[in-house]
Formats: structure tokens, C-alpha cells, sequence
């Protein structure tokens, strides 16, 4: 590698481009207390793992390379479970177009993989980005709800490892004034997984307006988006409807909204609301699968109340609720990190139910006639990442 690294700035310096990377190490520990009772051998289990990577970006005039060979590892009992065990964990990642992974080793309670969780081509002037290969991906307004998102933002329910998986893409966008227009083609491993997107956007000093249209996951998608600024607040809103799937007729609609204020220099507020009308309307519809892709939660309405305090210069808590409005239960969560270094983050995780039995967010949200049950898990989470 550092062979590689010598011989790419020797040739930048001649071409008079530019090569750059930033190395970075994820540790990470995930306790879960399963809340189970007859479907897993395990009523607790405790998975570490890692991740290590180096984000490389090569760039002559408007043309840009980026790369991110990823090492992945996990440890545990969780791990080499079937997908259906309550205590199953894998840092996997799911099947996308491009196969640009391999195995390094696995066994009864352990697996290491190899990745590039990036690796993309484009050019870019002031006005014009074209993009092709696999990258992060950004949309809507909203920063913890995904309405648009469904790619790149972890909902505040993910039990496994800290890994966002970056989808395979192609983008062109086009910008004049305050104006921007923009195509993305998203491929997955199947046909029914490609999603293909236009996008008008605009930009004003404290508004900023976002419309999507085309075709995801076999639908026939139309969206709008708003965020601006208010006498201090930050207000954002998305909406997005979905219909004609050649296998379901029926038309679906799903809307967010949020809320942001800063009260003082340490202190801050989030609210973001979730509705999704192919949610059901009574938790004895309940599934244990989520309802569809579009609809990764059960109920109709969510509601996100996030507290951020930082009561030291390297320590900032996040505290609040995520609470499914159609039965009163909810999520309670707490966030400390400590910035330990300007490159390094220490992050500290707990996530705990609290409902009645056969709500979404208990101990007990699922029970069969056979006396086994299986409730939300308790999540504890320790994750260390530093750069280098």
C-alpha cells in the first residue's frame, strides 16, 4: 500500500493533479437483550467487530476518483445464525449490482470481509456533476426520518452494527442560479430493486424547495420537499406518493416533518413526525415482518424527540423518545460521545423499550399460542472511530 501511495503522488506531482486519502479504524461492541423466549437459544448476546478503511480521491482538473477498500470483522454469537434467530448479526453487506467483495474468513462465531464500500467516477465544473459507480447518496430535508432517504440514514430502530451500505449509482445534476436539476439511476441486484429519479431543486437564502418523480422499486413515485428558517427555528417537511405496482394498484403516501431550535449555545431541539398509511391501525395487525420496503415500521405515525446538550467542549448527550403514536410505546434514547481527540469519537449507546405487552416497542410485542414470545430488544452500543 504505501508502494501504491509513493507512486501516486510521484505521478500527481507531474500531472499537477491531486491525491489525497483519509485511513479511519470503527470499533464497535453490540449488546442486545433479545426479549425472547422459545425462538433462540440465546437470551442475551454481545458481538464486537471492526472496521477498517481508507477513503483515497485522486483528482485532475474536473475529473475525480474515489475509493474506500473496507475490512470488516465481527466476533460473537450472533454471528453464522440463520437469518430468522433473534440474535442472527452479520456486517455483510446486502446483495447489490456490482459484486466488488469477497470472504476473507468465517467460522461458527466469526467472519471477515473485504469491500469497496466506495469506488465511483466524475466530473465536476461549477455548474455540472456527473457521477457513476457506488457512493453515499443524499435526499429530502430530513435528518433522522427517512421519507426520501431510504439508502444512506440508519432509523433510530437498527439493532445491528454501526455500517451504512452505499448504494450502486449514477448521477448527472446540472446547476444555474439558484436552480438545480438533477437524474439518478440507482441499481440493485434484481430489476426490482432499481429506482430511477429526477429532481428539480431551488435554493433561496432561507428557503430551499426539492420535487422528485420516476419510477422505485417497480412504483411510480412523485415527491416534494421544503426546508427553511424561521425566527430562529429550522422547519422541514417531505412528502412522497407512490403507486401502480404491477403486482398492488393500490396508491400509498408517506409524509415527515421537522422541527429544529437551538435555546442556547449548548443546548439544542429536534422533532420529526413519520406517517406512513400502509402502516396498520391496531396493534393486533401486527407482523413481524415490516409491511413492505416502502414501509419499514408497523404503525401509521412516528414521533422523534431529541435533546442535544453539550455540557463540555468534547462531550455532547442526545436524549429523547422515538415513540410509535398508534400504541403509546416507544424507544427511549440516549447518545454520549466524547470527542477524545479532533480525530478520534467515542460514542456510548442505550436503547430501551418501554410499552405494555403486545405493543411495538415491549418486551413482549409478539405471543404465540405455544407460551414462546419475542419483544423489542434492550440495546447497549460502544463504538470507537479514529482517523489517521
Amino acid at each position: 500500500m504505501k508502494k501504491i501511495l509513493l507512486l501516486c503522488m510521484i505521478f500527481c506531482s507531474a500531472a499537477n493533479a491531486e491525491f489525497d486519502h483519509r485511513a479511519d479504524v470503527l470499533l464497535f461492541i453490540n449488546h442486545r437483550e433479545l426479549n425472547q423466549d422459545g425462538l433462540s437459544e440465546y437470551d442475551a448476546v454481545t458481538d464486537a467487530g471492526f472496521g477498517l478503511g481508507d477513503d483515497l480521491s485522486f483528482t485532475y482538473r474536473a475529473l475525480r476518483l474515489e475509493a474506500r477498500p473496507e475490512l470488516r470483522g465481527e466476533y460473537g454469537y450472533g454471528v453464522g445464525l440463520p437469518v430468522t434467530d433473534p440474535a442472527f448479526s452479520t456486517i455483510r453487506s446486502p446483495d447489490r449490482a456490482l459484486d466488488l467483495g469477497f470472504e476473507v474468513g468465517s467460522g461458527d462465531k466469526y467472519e471477515l470481509y473485504f469491500e469497496f464500500e466506495k469506488l465511483f467516477f466524475s466530473i465536476q465544473t461549477n455548474s455540472l456533476e456527473i457521477a457513476a459507480g457506488r457512493r453515499p447518496i443524499g435526499l429530502g430535508v430530513l435528518k433522522y426520518l427517512p421519507v426520501w432517504n431510504k439508502f444512506t440514514v440508519l432509523l433510530p430502530t437498527h439493532t445491528g452494527p454501526p455500517f451504512i451500505y452505499n448504494p450502486d449509482n449514477a448521477i448527472i445534476r446540472y446547476q444555474f442560479r439558484s436552480m438545480a436539476l438533477s437524474a439518478m439511476d440507482i441499481e440493485g441486484a434484481h430489476p426490482e430493486d432499481a429506482v430511477r429519479l429526477g429532481q428539480i431543486n431551488f435554493y433561496g437564502d432561507s428557503l430551499e424547495l426539492q420535487s422528485l418523480f420516476g419510477e422505485w422499486w417497480q412504483y411510480t413515485v412523485a415527491g416534494l420537499a421544503a426546508s427553511t428558517d424561521l425566527a430562529g427555528l429550522t422547519l422541514r417537511a417531505e412528502t412522497l406518493w407512490f403507486g401502480l405496482d404491477p403486482y398492488d394498484e393500490q396508491y400509498g403516501f408517506q409524509g415527515g416533518y421537522g422541527l429544529e431550535y437551538a435555546s442556547s449555545e449548548n443546548v439544542s431541539w429536534l422533532i420529526e413526525g413519520l406517517h406512513l398509511d400502509r402502516g396498520v391501525d391496531h396493534p393486533d395487525f401486527y407482523k413481524l415482518q415490516a409491511p413492505s420496503r416502502f414501509s419499514p415500521l408497523r404503525a401509521e405515525d412516528y414521533l422523534l424527540g431529541l435533546m442535544e446538550y453539550r455540557f463540555l467542549p468534547e462531550w455532547k448527550w442526545l436524549t429523547g423518545p422515538f415513540v410509535n403514536l398508534l400504541d403509546g410505546s416507544l424507544l427511549y434514547l440516549n447518545d454520549l460521545r466524547w470527542s477524545v481527540t479532533d480525530d478520534s469519537e467515542f460514542t456510548a449507546q442505550i436503547k430501551t423499550p418501554i410499552g405494555e405487552e403486545r405493543t411495538e416497542f415491549s418486551s413482549k410485542t409478539f405471543v404465540f399460542p405455544d407460551g414462546s414470545y419475542l419483544g423489542y430488544p434492550y440495546i447497549f452500543n460502544l463504538i470507537l472511530r479514529t482517523y489517521f
